[in-house]
């Protein structure tokens, strides 16, 4: 759901980004118990509806994972598209194969292009504490990231770890979710959420 909101925000701007699930049989936090095959299957739903190219099948699941990367990012940059989206699943900090394999990912892109990945968004989930400044910390030294999407703050008592990594990490959050719709991902006011805070 994250990755549509994601392409539904770029293709409002004129953007046409394929995408690439990057998670194979390591099985992502948040999939069902089918596993990875049906979130293959439900990210090539959302990209048939939305008339964008997905770059992977469930054959894809019996494949390296960096190796998906690699091809998606080679095709991208051949057909001319303006943006590659990359989902690399729900990975847990403390798994540390998981890690790697993200390491791992990040290190193979590089091939195609130095500069890449342009950009490392890291989704947290507002309703996870102060577990987040973990996830930044790791993520931030594992993947190089970037920028925040925070989900699940339909309410400003969870904004407070919002502050509290502004904080520690100076980190830029881009855009926040406020509800489970597709159109529920907004851009980011700093001021606006500040504000909303000092009234509660």
């Amino acid at each position: 759901k994250k990755m549509k909101k994601g392409i539904l925000h770029l293709t409002q701007n004129h953007l046409k980004p394929p995408i690439q699930m990057a998670y194979t049989l390591s099985e992502p936090a948040g999939c069902p118990p089918d596993g990875p095959e049906h979130c293959i299957d439900a990210a090539c739903e959302h990209a048939s509806e939305m008339h964008i190219d997905q770059t992977n099948t469930t054959h894809d699941l019996y494949a390296d994972a960096a190796g998906l990367a690699f091809d998606a990012l080679t095709k991208a940059k051949s057909e001319g598209f303006d943006v590659l989206m990359m989902d690399t699943a729900g990975r847990l900090q403390s798994k540390a194969d998981l890690m790697d394999e993200l390491e791992k990912i990040v290190r193979v892109l590089k091939k195609v292009d130095p500069d890449a990945p342009h950009n490392v968004l890291l989704v947290l989930d507002a309703t996870t504490g102060q577990n987040a400044l973990s996830q930044v910390e790791v993520f931030g030294e594992r993947a190089g990231v970037t920028g925040l999407v925070m989900t699940k703050l339909d309410g400003t008592a969870r904004g407070g770890i919002l502050v509290a990594i502004a904080n520690k990490h100076q980190i830029p959050v881009h855009a926040i979710g406020v509800g489970e719709g597709v159109e529920d991902l907004a851009p980011f006011d700093a001021k606006e959420f500040a504000h909303a805070i000092a009234l509660e």
